[in-house]
């Protein structure tokens, strides 16, 4: 029995730290989701998602300041992405180790994709000197950290819900904007093409002054489709030819069309995401008040005893009134003093009336307060 009882306490003591550290866990897991929650969030967690925002946004400063050719060459950068990084990956450890889930469910959740991509320009660099390929062009990337707002901003988060759920539908429509595409970049290309000139090299237009004509393939008419669906219209190739400019016509409203599904199918999905947003939160704000129903029992015993009060003070009423009422009656009525007795019967009326009132206001404030109403009338 004495040899056990060591590796028994020690078994205990393992158990306990494991649940201890699970707790602790999720306890991060629920600040670091929703770290402006009152419910699960901590002062702490509410500095430090707040030192979050602020490396976000010098992030960004400072990279659209860099391309300045007379700060390129500035020092500060250097500390400040070395600063902005250091705070991205703790937070992007912090994430890993309490995530509830597996590695593989931690990777695919889109925006530790976000996190990887915010840290992963500044790791690369390092390996310029090993690597012979130039990797300056990640440094585009940093604008990765725009997207991490969306983690701790409730109306972006629902902007990107609603973009996750409209990816089918949007997917069927960018489909059919492909194939119009093509089918307008064709028929302009057809029609615009003109005459082949061996002088020139080219497919020129006899309407446009013999130059080479802008659609001298598919693929170059496919941009002035491009510009033309979705309303831009720069102007720097235009159809000279009454069945160009018909076609052009054609593509100027279906490009309004297309444009127009995709917007549909997207406020749907919002206001649906903003209405969930809504119902989630009537319900936290009901488990709140749930949760808060213990502070108010001492409340709901002294309401108790005043119901039961109000019920025994009517119950006496309604025994002695009548009683009272009859004795008047008696007293007053072989005296011819009727206008007396008269006030007098409206007097305990009114009592009566007042004290029962009074009851049933009482009973609609606490509902959930039973007292014994056998006698009630």
């Amino acid at each position: 029995m004495t040899e056990t009882t060591p590796l028994l306490d020690a078994d205990a003591a393992k158990e306990r730290r494991r649940l201890e550290s699970e707790n602790f866990r999720a306890k991060l897991h629920l600040e670091l989701s929703d770290p402006w929650n009152p419910q699960v969030s901590s002062a702490g967690s509410k500095i430090f998602f707040t030192l979050v925002m602020i490396t976000i946004f010098i992030s960004i400063i400072s990279f659209v300041l860099e391309s300045m050719a007379r700060y390129e060459n500035l020092r500060v950068w250097g500390f400040l992405e070395i600063f902005c990084v250091s705070i991205f990956t703790i937070e992007l450890a912090m994430r890993y180790y309490a995530w509830p889930g597996g590695s593989a469910s931690f990777i695919q959740d889109p925006l530790t994709f976000v996190d990887v991509l915010s840290v992963m320009p500044f790791y690369l660099e390092l390996l310029d000197d090993v690597v012979t390929v130039d990797l300056r062009w990640l440094r585009i990337l940093r604008l990765i950290n725009l997207f991490k707002v969306v983690r701790v901003s409730s109306g972006l988060n629902i902007m990107f819900r609603s973009v996750s759920r409209s990816v089918s539908g949007l997917f069927l429509l960018t489909f059919f904007m492909l194939q119009a595409l093509m089918i307008f970049s064709t028929l302009m290309w057809a029609i615009e093409r003109g005459t082949w000139d061996m002088d020139k090299g080219c497919y020129t237009r006899e309407l446009d002054g013999g130059k080479c004509s802008p659609y001298q393939s598919i693929l170059l008419t496919l941009w002035w489709a491009i510009t033309t669906m979705t309303t831009v219209g720069y102007g720097d190739t235009i159809p000279v030819s009454n069945a160009g400019r018909l076609v052009g016509g054609l593509a100027m409203l279906g490009g309004i069309i297309m444009l127009a599904l995709p917007t549909t199918v997207f406020g749907a999905q919002f206001a649906e995401e903003y209405s969930t947003m809504k119902s989630d939160a009537a319900l936290e704000k009901l488990r709140t008040d749930r949760s808060g129903a213990h502070e108010r029992e001492d409340d709901e015993a002294e309401l108790k005893e005043l119901k039961a009060e109000l019920k025994q003070i009517r119950d006496l009423a309604q025994e002695m009134l009548p009683t009272i009422h009859k004795r008047l009656h008696t007293y007053l009525g072989p005296s011819g003093r009727a206008t007396n007795f008269n006030r007098g019967e409206c007097i305990m009326k009114d009592l009566k009336t007042g004290l029962i009132e009074l009851y049933d206001f009482v009973d609609e404030l606490s509902p959930n307060i039973s007292v014994d109403d056998a006698g009630a009338p």
